[in-house]
């Protein structure tokens, strides 16, 4: 005999962060059918609960904030308050035991006087560590019922979108999107207080940014953070990591946190008085029994459910027999009315469909006795109904005591959907594709016939994972995780100082000599992947010639871009140049360009083009930029991930085919550059310091006394290196090697390159890790500087002259 026992529990969705985006009329026409849809489901469900009086079970489900009712004592017409049973409150009894947090959510009600505000408030923090949100009934219907339910749930399990009609007038409620925005302000407000698939979505952009400001985000699954850096790289166009993603100089620490349950509570309430086994067992004695918790919704698979087992009826004809049922959604009706009048008879139906609440102590008994749990669903977020069921047949409660009872004859068996999230981890159920009758059939059968040596092998396994990975053992990980983040992170700021701006601005005044040297792309200017568009801003081009009228500056920009570019942006300038990473240099004042690799080999641009060329064929959205001193292969208008597995295959084929050559293949931003060797800013750097130390030089003008070299990028690095290693050098150097006096020590000692007191900066712009001093927020922050700089000089001097300090030729000696 095989009942079938389901239990519906309604739905609700997770919270995402807030903003705003430009809605196209797809998008909108697309999630008017989503709203739409939702919205009868949701209609639906709200009237048979007001029919059979349904209420949350313990099932995982999308929570609402805190779960917290409230309603007025009929006798006293005080407030009374119960914290619900939802499937995430839950999970958390045992972490609350061991752990002190605090919930914040709004209640189920939207009459609270504002005069009785504040003692709810505290009420709800003294008895349950609750901080409440009062929100109104029609931001709640839009923010959770509208926006949350019937768009972002059924988008976050991966639910096939319906085809949009055509003649339809719905379009995409923006209402919706306010109202979703204002309850998520008012949640962080709250938590101020106190201490916040997606493509197809029109708000798609600032839900993902919003998510990308916290330190670390968890997930249940891999598969679900897998998708999450999916749609970060794809709608965002940022690279993506598995630990994180690297958003405006900020990085978001990425992690997969499987939520559990609390065994020793399902253990307990098995043991209470109420807990109806002995019935059950009674009722059902001599009969198989199947047994499905499920809530009435699209992604549970209920019907697969169903169908498998008529199929397991049609095929083992023998295991017909049992009990009555309830319907509630047409579909469902009509297969469980097929089952039953197919297979049951006049005293027995073969399928149990109870249609109402039952209390936990009822659901645990059920999971106790029940000899098989089915799991189908098409698409899940974790599922906690397979744990629950595993620590409900972990032990007999009967198996220790004096009963007319027999012992349970083993544990039961879990028979779990592959697309639950649960799968990944509890390895001793029988996996199924729930849209796989036949295999759904075959796992039925399965199930009943394994012997009990194998059911308590499969047992120990799920339990052992059960028991290890508890609710309490998820909230432990995800802190430990989340402080180990923020500590990294405190190091990391700690480690990389911000610019002291007034110490700067008083050396800088104070200076007799200067050299700036300067990134441009993300230094300078934002990054552009045309060079047509990377010229610099008018204010820029203005306020680097303020910069360079000044005789005591020696102004130096180092780019990757092509010299005919440089000299189109600032050939009008008297600054020193650098194109294509420091091959080519141009001292101030000069016209010619000259190449730090001189008479080099350059035929294995020969090797590399082929190479390139074949992967751009295969690689829509690609192309290849020939300079004179490197080849650069960009993807930033590819398939992300496609363009990142095609280079990183290239590069592969590369290094196998240049391994003897001295090149450098550097991956970039959406990019992979072969270049020569002798392309370094270190170079660069290396060079202009040392002319500027020539006797002639620092006869006339002395030492250079203060240095201000500043980047953004992995290229730079060896220049900050390089300026360090000069200042280093310099503070060492014997104090008579200022003059140009030689001795002894000038045979084993290179004049050195600046002051020994000089003021070195080497700056950072972001909040990556460097091997810069220093590091500022944003190439704003730059220009802000160079604008006080160059205000402090002008009003400390007045009008700069223009004459500039001689530059002698710098050898070209390559290297």
């Amino acid at each position: 005999m095989l009942p079938t026992i389901s239990a519906p529990v309604p739905s609700e969705p997770e919270q995402q962060p807030e903003t705003q985006d430009v809605l196209s009329v797809t998008e909108q026409e697309i999630l008017a059918n989503i709203q739409e849809l939702q919205g009868q489901l949701r209609r639906m469900r709200e009237e048979q609960e007001a029919r059979q009086g349904l209420i949350d079970t313990q099932q995982e489900e999308a929570p609402k904030p805190a779960d917290m009712r409230a309603s007025r004592d009929e006798v006293t017409g005080e407030w009374v308050f119960a914290m619900s049973s939802g499937g995430l409150v839950t999970a958390l009894q045992g972490a609350r035991e061991e752990m002190n947090f605090v919930w914040i959510g709004w209640l189920e009600v939207s009459n609270v006087p504002e005069a009785e505000q504040d003692l709810v408030r505290t009420r709800l923090m003294e008895e349950y560590s609750c901080v409440p949100l009062f929100l109104d009934e029609d931001l709640v219907d839009k923010y959770y019922n509208g926006f949350s339910n019937d768009v972002l749930w059924p988008l976050f399990h991966y639910v096939p979108l319906p085809m949009y009609k055509a003649g339809g007038e719905k379009k995409f409620d923006s209402s919706l999107w306010d109202a979703y925005k204002t309850a998520n302000i008012k949640f962080a407000d709250v938590v101020s207080s106190v201490y916040k698939i997606y493509r197809i979505l029109p708000v798609r952009k600032p839900l993902l940014e919003g998510m990308l400001s916290a330190d670390l985000v968890g997930f249940h699954t891999y598969d679900y953070a897998r998708h999450f850096l999916s749609a970060c790289s794809r709608v965002l166009e940022v690279e993506c990591s598995p630990r994180g993603v690297d958003y405006n100089n900020h990085f978001m620490s990425l992690g997969v946190f499987p939520i559990g349950i609390d065994p020793d509570h399902v253990s307990k309430a098995l043991k209470t008085p109420w807990t109806r086994i002995r019935e059950l067992r009674e009722t059902f004695v001599g009969r198989k029994i199947l047994l499905g918790v499920d809530r009435l919704d699209y992604i549970k698979g209920m019907p697969h459910k169903l169908l498998g087992l008529e199929l397991f009826f049609t095929r083992y004809p023998d295991r017909t027999e049992v009990p009555e049922y309830k319907a509630l959604a047409n579909q469902i009706n009509e297969l469980v009315g097929r089952i039953n009048g197919t297979y049951g008879t006049l005293e027995y139906s073969p399928v149990h469909y109870i249609n109402q609440h039952i209390s936990q102590e009822e659901l645990f008994a059920i999971y106790n006795v029940a000899d098989v749990c089915m799991v189908t669903s098409v698409r899940d977020g974790m599922n906690l109904v397979s744990h629950e069921y595993v620590a409900a047949q972990h032990q007999d409660v009967f198996a220790n005591e004096s009963s007319d009872l027999q012992p349970k004859d083993g544990p039961g068996v879990l028979i779990l959907s592959e697309f639950a999230g649960s799968a990944q981890s509890l390895s001793g159920a029988i996996r199924v594709n729930p849209w796989n009758t036949d295999q759904l059939a075959g796992a039925i059968k399965q199930a009943l016939t394994l012997s009990r040596v194998e059911r308590e092998l499969r047992q120990h396994k799920l339990y052992r994972y059960v028991s290890m990975h508890t609710a309490c053992f998820w909230a432990k990980s995800f802190m430990q995780e989340f402080r180990e983040v923020c500590d990294k992170r405190k190091k990391g700021i700690d480690k990389l100082p911000t610019l002291p701006i007034k110490e700067v601005r008083h050396a800088y005044a104070e200076a007799k000599r200067r050299l700036i040297i300067s990134d441009y792309d993300g230094t300078l200017t934002q990054l552009q992947s045309l060079p047509q568009l990377a010229g610099p801003p008018p204010f820029v081009t203005s306020l680097l010639e303020n910069l360079c009228r000044d005789p005591k500056n020696t102004l130096f920009i180092i780019s990757g871009r092509e010299r005919r570019f440089m000299d189109r942006w600032f050939g009008n300038l008297r600054v020193g140049l650098a194109a294509e990473y420091g091959f080519y240099y141009r001292l101030p004042n000069q016209d010619q360009w000259q190449c730090a690799g001189q008479g080099l080999d350059l035929t294995w641009k020969n090797v590399v083009h082929p190479i390139m060329q074949y992967f751009t064929e295969r690689t829509p959205g690609t192309y290849i930029e020939n300079k004179e001193s490197s080849l650069t292969w960009h993807y930033r208008d590819a398939d992300p991930h496609f363009g990142l597995w095609q280079a990183k295959d290239m590069q592969i084929n590369m290094e196998d085919s240049l391994s003897n050559m001295p090149l450098e293949i550097l991956q970039g931003n959406r990019m992979v550059e072969v270049r020569h060797q002798a392309a370094n800013k270190s170079f660069v750097a290396d060079r202009v310091l040392k002319a500027m130390s020539e006797p002639a030089a620092r006869a006339e003008h002395g030492e250079v006394d203060f240095v201000l070299c500043v980047g953004d990028d992995r290229s730079d690095e060896d220049m900050f290196t390089m300026v360090q290693r000069l200042r280093d050098q310099a503070r060492a150097s014997p104090p008579s090697m200022a003059t140009g006096e030689r001795g002894d020590h000038e045979r084993d000692n290179p004049p050195r390159c600046m002051a020994r007191n000089a003021n070195v900066y080497t700056v950072h712009i972001g909040q990556d890790q460097s091997q810069a001093d220093y590091k500022l927020d944003s190439l704003v922050s730059l220009r802000q500087l160079l604008r006080k700089l160059d205000s402090d000089a002008q009003q400390g001097q007045g009008a700069p002259g223009s004459r500039a300090p001689p530059f002698h030729r710098m050898s070209t000696t390559s290297t």
